[in-house]
């Protein structure tokens, strides 16, 4: 049971109980609400929406580089962030792939790419072969054979140095 609270209940000057009208609940977001959101907004304006805010989030995880630097950055730096880092990551990835012999079909090779990727622990990874799916440089047959140890073999040789890179120039700018 709760104590009656007198401020929570105004009386007029006759004692009686007046009308007071109900409040609104309070919702609001919690701070990684607010940050994953920011970063999702920022990196679609530049135009990256899918991929960098998982970028950015694993350079949140790496925990050198503050929360804070990272909801400052607007849609010009996340672009070049992508096109100095992560871009030439992807194509280093890419041109790897792309010399790899197709050994497998997959039907619905998106759901593929997120599963191997998430098999990996790797969920970045999902989005990043969506962006080289969607150059049409490499097979859907070399996507449908790919591991989890494949993926994680990509992130290790190519993507995580771009995401290193980036995240080294965003503590640069602290």
């Amino acid at each position: 049971m709760t104590n009656f609270n007198e401020s929570e209940h105004p009386r007029a000057a006759d004692g009686a109980f007046t009308e007071k009208r109900q409040s609104e609940p309070q919702v609001s977001l919690t701070s990684r609400e607010v940050f994953e959101q920011r970063l999702r907004t920022t990196s679609t304006e530049a135009g990256l929406g899918g991929v960098m805010p998982q970028i950015l989030d694993v350079v949140h995880d790496r925990e050198n580089v503050s929360q804070e630097d990272l909801m400052d950055l607007e849609a010009g730096d996340i672009t070049a962030l992508y096109d100095d880092h992560i871009a030439p990551a992807i194509d280093a990835a890419e041109f790897d792939l792309s010399n790899r012999t197709a050994t497998a079909e997959a039907s619905d090779v998106r759901a593929h790419l997120t599963r191997v990727a998430r098999e990996a622990g790797l969920e970045v990874m999902g989005e990043v072969l969506s962006v080289l799916r969607d150059r049409e440089t490499v097979s859907d047959s070399t996507f449908g054979a790919l591991t989890a140890d494949d993926i994680t073999a990509l992130y290790e040789e190519h993507i995580s140095a771009g995401i290193d890179d980036a995240e080294r120039e965003l503590q640069g700018s602290n």
